[in-house]
């Protein structure tokens, strides 16, 4: 019951993590294919993006971090 809190986390950082890349691999296999150039127009879209995969990337530390911390009790 007490690191229930942390499996809803690890999900969360996991989804903020994988979207991105999920959403922008169709589009990079588009242009792979068809030899296009394909860009996005408005560079906030990527920055959001760099935003998001940082706030993942930062969930999943702190999740391993109490993990470990509790191992270690």
């Amino acid at each position: 019951m007490e690191e229930d809190y942390l499996h809803a986390l690890e999900v969360i950082g996991k989804i903020l993590l994988l979207t991105p890349i999920i959403i922008a691999l169709p589009i990079l296999l588009y242009g792979i294919f068809t030899e296009t150039n394909v860009g996005m127009d408005d560079s906030v879209a990527g920055y959001s993006a760099g935003l998001m995969m940082s706030a993942g990337f930062f969930i999943l530390i702190y999740v391993s971090y109490q993990i470990i911390r509790k191992r270690g009790k």
